[in-house]
């Protein structure tokens, strides 16, 4: 079985590129009005943030391959495996991993 990619239309990736393009711009006109050195290095955090988040937001999307199942989103990635169910071999089935706890 051949890879499968679902991703959303055009218009909505770059509706969730949006926030990191407003991020990037904030950054730029921070550090071009910059007048210490601290101030220039939060505007550099603050454009990579954006750059993250604008790649992110393009590389939405469900990957389906013959064994795994990959859904990108915006502030994750996940991966999971599928396998076809007993009655109907053809409709392949998604078997979520649980997460691992996290604490605080």
């Amino acid at each position: 079985m051949a890879a499968v990619e679902l991703r959303p239309l055009p218009i909505t990736r770059s509706a969730s590129m949006l926030p990191g393009v407003v991020l990037i711009g904030f950054g730029v006109e921070w550090w071009l009005d910059a007048t210490a050195d601290v101030e220039r290095l939060g505007a550099a955090a603050l454009a990579a943030v954006g750059v993250t988040l604008a790649i992110r937001g393009n590389r939405l999307g469900v990957r389906c391959s013959s064994k795994t199942l990959t859904v990108r989103g915006l502030s994750s990635w996940s991966d999971g495996s599928h396998r076809a169910a007993a009655d109907k071999p053809n409709v392949p089935l998604l078997e979520a991993r649980p997460r691992p706890a996290t604490t605080c």
